[in-house]
């Protein structure tokens, strides 16, 4: 069966409970009663009356504000929707019934149950709102007196596919419904069956010792609609208000209390059973628990036995490590039993005695841990898979591609051969299990191809264009070659488009040369393989150079024998006056040791100018550097790349690419092995690498996609988080934008700069900006997809020129950069709904999405007026319900709605939602829409419309009825109050069936962001940012292992990794 997500049991907003300390106002329940009941199979009402469970033992309770059950909901279950009807006059009462799959439809001749006789049924099934598919469905006339009550219920059983319920009726002078009209709404109905609260299991005595946990806790025959107040010794205790109540830690002074609980609902109250807590001493000392970490070199996490007082526990001296370890400070972590030690850098693989003495807990009379207490630890960890760190190709499978045939391998800069001959190719994939025609598709971007007639792809073979088809037949040894085209592939950077013979794009693949691009596939003798296309082909994470160098044009690619699979490059020197060298160093990511003998260091792939020395092996986790003076060459301090080969020279192991560094200041890997490059606090060839280096100025937000659509809005805003002021003279960005601070700017301690597209229009809309700390205008624009943004500061190199003489030149350093981009973890709101991008902890890894949020521009927007007076002409069916939508992703406040004809009343029951949200219903992409407390136009409430796609007339909507429908010809009002909140700025107010539609824009503000002043968002420390979380193996089998993996990082260091999961029913 298809088992919903379990949720906290839902009241909707028509059924309210109000109290205080003191005392609980009850109201009248508007809405029905929906039980359902899960796993009964069958789809007869039978099924259903027949289980054991039914009707003592629902599953989940809800109570729906119209005679309507969601649709799709589940399978294999069952359900009773059931209320009082109140008819709003005397007369002749209709009753339908529609659902799928069977359901019956009762009536009471009053509100006693036991009365009710069965007046509609569905035999088979309709679909949802479908009153007319079956005689059954239709009950004979019942004449209703106003001012009585009658009780109403429905069955229903659900077998499996789709499913529905829901009951509408014909009130006197009323037309019989079409196929499609609305339920019964709530306001006819009270919500029957809920009763007084009925305690099942009263709260019981608890015995602990101090400083322990103890739970009281009250169970119910129903939940729904029920609040708790918790007293001790008969006095309320803030905020216990739910069915349990957790005491931690218990003192001594808690002994012999006693713990009851008031229940309440719109029907009535009770009070539970008093229960005692009773709270022995604690003489029992301390221990330690377990002592470990998560592999930083400085963070060790202690658990005690038990929570521990603050002063011993947080004191330095209280610790000692040996091998000259010296713990600097201690605080707690998660909870009062762990300690968080910060010592100096430990070494991996090698083992120490943590000792502890003078730690107390927290009894009243305090138990002090055994003196020189002790636990052995090693800073140990496993290696996962390289793959986790390089995946493996997938099949050539899903991507986003628009047709059969796709782009699968691009060698767009081949090693210039001592033969002469030219193997630039591109290759394309039919993954059809049949043939497919591509006579009259022709390549372009780069290049120029049109392919001939009678060219037909095979199902899932490969097919190779060619600059010189004779040369990579005469090299591969392959005949599915043709070619030549037109012009040549760049070497750096480019596009290679297929269309099809209409013209349109039937694959685009882009390439670059720089990072993340793999950098052996830039004339180093790889090609660029589409690796992952489920990442899709737009994504640099999608391609990867091919295994061995000279690809694998013609055939699919294949993963070879690769002893070297585990060896990475993963930290180097490049800028260094004596007495520092540059310096290259490698990492072994594996648990097993690694022969380098005769393997290749190059920053030349056309020369070999260092070969490793035999019997040099890498041990598992474990280092080896070379130097300048070992290597026989430098490395540039204005960027190149460095190439680690195998010693048959057929693979390029690893390859980094780097531009221009600061002297003194290493690049590598962190933590060592990761994917990425970063800039390093300190360097530390041989050894484990250092933290992640965090500029002096950051960059802090970004304006890339304003929801005003014009890139003159644009700004980008650099934050100095430092107690001092720098000169940011001719600091610039290098990637993205374009752009150099004058000379003699200095941005203040804690201070911003904003550099904009259009400075004198950013200064016109944000006061706190002016010439003092906003300039531009910056060459280029953002892009609204996202792009890598990259800020440099200057410096100078002296170099010796070809001539033999000294020259001075100016590079430009990368100190901070992001790759922005959308959807995943990036913010929602920033990419065009109003926000801009605010980075969150300045300290943070600023690469990754975690570290970054939407502005909060919640309060910025007043309310406005949406109103449109017209004649109801052109429409369908009866007017006689309003619905409103957004016209994208986004939410507002919504107040004060009105429908009326010209000199008539407010056609809207509930139009300023003080009562909840009683007769609106809010469907599809609308449904998380809710009633907001304290936020009203004019009064205390109001609706919080949401929205997670634009709205439309169908199922994405949030819709009401009118007291009375509204005749054609007539002169009609639809107004409301309005206020934007985030996203899409544009509603719609309109009449069922067309009739007459009210829309405009909702956002008043100009000043969105927050360009020269703190982050909404900033947080002075952040958690750590959890990225790449994904499980292996995807599907697993029964009783299978599972590895969980994920990417954490926080600028303090990791103390604490809990992985929380769940496991869903039925799997």
């Amino acid at each position: 069966m298809s088992f919903p997500q379990m949720k906290v049991l839902k009241l909707v907003a028509t059924f309210f409970l109000l109290f205080t300390a003191g005392a609980f106002a009850q109201t009248n329940s508007n809405g029905i009663l929906r039980e359902v009941y899960y796993n009964i199979s069958g789809n007869a009402v039978a099924n259903l009356t027949s289980a054991s469970k039914f009707p003592a033992s629902p599953d989940e309770e809800f109570i729906e504000s119209v005679f309507e059950a969601p649709s799709n909901f589940a399978d294999n279950y069952g359900q009773r929707m059931r209320a009082l009807v109140v008819p709003p006059v005397t007369g002749s009462y209709v009753f339908w019934i529609s659902s799928d799959d069977n359901s019956a439809l009762y009536l009471s001749t009053d509100e006693d149950p036991a009365h009710k006789v069965q007046i509609a049924s569905v035999t088979s099934w309709t679909n949802s709102r479908e009153w007319n598919n079956q005689a059954s469905q239709k009950s004979v006339a019942r004449t209703l007196t106003n001012g009585f009550r009658y009780y109403i219920e429905a069955l229903q059983k659900e077998g499996s596919g789709g499913d529905d319920l829901a009951v509408t009726w014909q009130k006197p002078g009323d037309p019989a419904p079409a196929n499609g009209a609305p339920p019964i709404p709530g306001n006819y109905l009270l919500a029957y069956g809920l009763g007084p609260p009925v305690i099942t299991a009263q709260p019981t005595n608890v015995t602990v010792v101090e400083s322990g946990s103890a739970t009281f806790t009250v169970r119910l025959s129903h939940y729904l609609g029920a609040a708790f107040q918790w007293r001790r010794d008969g006095l309320n205790i803030p905020g216990a208000t739910n069915s349990s109540w957790f005491i931690s830690p218990a003192a001594l002074s808690d002994n012999g209390t006693s713990f009851s609980c008031f229940i309440a609902n719109t029907y009535g109250s009770t009070n539970s059973a008093a229960a005692t807590l009773t709270v022995n001493p604690d003489v029992t000392r301390p221990t330690l628990t377990s002592v470990g970490s998560l592999g930083d070199p400085q963070i060790l996490t202690v658990i005690f036995s038990e929570p521990v007082e603050t002063v011993s526990a947080t004191a330095p001296g209280s610790y000692t490590i040996d091998n000259g370890i010296t713990v600097l400070s201690a605080a707690f972590g998660t909870d009062t039993r762990t300690i968080i030690l910060t010592t100096t850098p430990m070494m991996t693989q090698r083992t120490y005695t943590l000792a502890v003495s003078n730690v107390r807990d927290r009894a009243t009379t305090p138990n002090v841990i055994l003196p020189n207490t002790q636990r052995t630890f090693t800073l140990d960890s496993t290696p996962l898979d390289i793959s986790f760190v390089r995946p493996a190709p997938e099949p050539i499978g899903p991507s986003t591609r628009h047709g059969p045939v796709l782009i699968s391998e691009i060698m767009h800069h081949p090693t210039n051969r001592v033969d002469g001959r030219n193997l630039e190719f591109i290759e394309l994939f039919n993954s059809n299990p049949y043939f497919e025609d591509i006579s009259g598709f022709w390549l372009g971007g780069g290049i120029d191809f049109a392919f001939p007639p009678n060219t037909v792809l095979a199902a899932r073979s490969y097919l190779v264009i060619a600059a010189a088809p004779a040369d990579i037949q005469s090299i591969y040894g392959i005949t599915n070659v043709v070619g030549p085209y037109a012009n040549k592939l760049s070497n750096s950077s480019g596009t290679v488009r297929l269309r099809n013979r209409q013209g349109g794009i039937v694959f685009e693949a882009d390439y670059s040369s720089d990072p993340p691009w793999p950098a052996a596939a830039d004339g180093a003798g790889h090609s660029l393989v589409l690796a992952r296309p489920s990442l899709g082909e737009r994504n640099p994470a999608a391609w990867a150079a091919s295994d061995v160098m000279g690809g694998s044009p013609g055939l699919a690619e294949t993963a070879g024998i690769n002893p070297y699979r585990t060896i990475v490059i993963n930290e180097f020197l490049a800028h260094t006056d004596p007495p520092d060298f540059d310096f290259v160093e490698l990492f072994n990511y594996s648990a097993t040791p690694v022969d380098l003998s005769n393997c290749i260091f190059t920053d030349d792939p056309a020369t070999n100018k260092f070969v490793v020395p035999a019997n040099t092996v890498i041990q598992p986790q474990g280092f080896v550097y070379f130097d300048e003076t070992q290597l026989g060459f430098r490395l540039s301090a204005s960027g190149e790349t460095i190439y680690f080969k195998d010693p048959n020279n057929t693979r390029v192991i690893d390859a980094a690419r780097f531009g221009a560094q600061e002297n003194g200041v290493s690049t590598g890997r962190y933590p060592d092995g990761a994917a990425g490059f970063c800039r390093l606090q300190t360097k530390t060839p041989g050894t484990k690498n250092g933290r992640l280096r965090i500029p002096d100025v950051v960059i802090n937000e970004i304006m890339y996609h304003p929801i005003s659509g014009d890139s003159e809005d644009e700004y980008v805003e650099l934050y100095n988080r430092t107690a001092g002021s720098v000169d940011l003279s001719q600091w610039s960005f290098t990637d993205g934008i374009k752009y150099t601070i004058p000379p003699g700017t200095v941005i203040p301690a804690n201070g911003y700069l904003v550099v904009a597209k259009n400075a004198v229009r950013l200064m016109t809309n944000y006061t706190a900006l002016s010439g003092v700390n906003t300039y531009g205008n910056f060459d280029g624009t953002l892009a609204n997809g996202g792009e890598h943004l990259a800020l440099a500061m200057p410096d100078e190199v002296v170099s010796t020129n070809a001539a033999n003489q000294l020259v001075t030149n100016t590079i430009h350093i990368v100190v901070d950069e992001v790759r922005y981009g959308t959807g995943g973890r990036w913010g929602q709101w920033a990419h065009g709904g109003g926000s801009s991008l605010e980075l969150i902890d300045p300290r943070s890894d600023h690469r990754l999405a975690p570290s970054w949020a939407d502005s909060d521009e919640t309060a910025k927007s007043a309310w406005t007026n949406i109103e449109f007076t017209g004649v109801l002409d052109n429409g369908s069916g009866a007017a006689d319900s309003l619905q409103m939508v957004l016209l994208g992703p986004g939410e507002c406040l919504v107040d004060n709605v009105e429908v009326f004809a010209s000199g008539g009343p407010n056609l809207i029951q509930n139009f300023d939602f003080e009562s909840g949200m009683s007769g609106w219903v809010a469907q599809g992409n609308h449904e998380d829409s809710g009633w907001e407390v304290g936020q009203g136009y004019s009064s205390a409430h109001c609706l919080h419309l949401r929205a997670t796609d634009r709205g439309d007339t169908g199922a994405n909507r949030i819709r009401t009825a009118l007291k009375s429908a509204l005749n054609p010809g007539q002169t009609a009002t639809l107004r409301a109050k309005v206020r934007w909140l985030a996203g899409r700025p544009e509603i719609l107010l309109r009449l069922k069936g067309n009739w007459l539609e009210a829309k405009g824009n909702i956002l008043t503000a100009r000043n969105l962001g927050t360009p020269g002043a703190a982050n909404s968002r900033a947080r002075s420390n952040a958690g750590p940012a959890i990225t790449d979380v994904k499980h292996s193996p995807v599907l697993p089998s029964v009783n299978q292992a599972v590895t969980v993996v994920a990417r954490v990082h926080d600028p303090d260091g990791l103390a604490t990794l809990l992985l929380r999961y769940r496991v869903d029913p039925s799997t």
